[in-house]
Order: C-alpha cells, then sequence, then structure tokens
C-alpha cells in the first residue's frame, strides 16, 4: 500500500491517543480514513476521530452523522490523513 505525503498508518490505540492530543494543543482536528473499501465504509471516506474511552476510539462519521467505537484491531483498516 503506498500513502501519500500527508497521510500515515495508525501503529496502535495508544499512538492514535498522543496525535489526538498534539492536534488539540495545535487547534487540529484528527481525521482517518479505511485504507480499503470493507463492510459499509468506502475507501478515503472522511472521519474525525473525537475522543477515547478505555479500549476504543471513538470517531464520527461524516457520511451518515453517526459515531462508532473501534478498537485497537479495527483500527488497522484505517489510516490518518490530513497531516
Amino acid at each position: 500500500m503506498k500513502l501519500r505525503s500527508n497521510e500515515r498508518l495508525i501503529e496502535s490505540i495508544d499512538h492514535l491517543k498522543a496525535i489526538k492530543q498534539q492536534d488539540l494543543i495545535d487547534r487540529r482536528l484528527t481525521y482517518i480514513v479505511p485504507i480499503r473499501s470493507h463492510e459499509d465504509y468506502i475507501q478515503d471516506e472522511l472521519m474525525w476521530v473525537e475522543e477515547f474511552n478505555e479500549h476504543s476510539a471513538v470517531v464520527f462519521r461524516c457520511m451518515d452523522g453517526k459515531r462508532y467505537f473501534f478498537n485497537q484491531q479495527q483500527l488497522k483498516q484505517f489510516k490518518l490523513t490530513a497531516r
């Protein structure tokens, strides 16, 4: 898989938390997109990381206006974008 210059893989949920923390300091939003289409998700569909609970990221899906909870394993199917 080839990443664009403004994209990064999500190494772990802790890695994503650290990026989200820095984005809060920098007053930026943290966006993720599916690496490829799967289930009901479309490749490169923009989603916004809102917060975290114990073992998952709470993500707002712009396409349907709903919040989703992704665990460490599910996050491997996504990448950071707009970096």
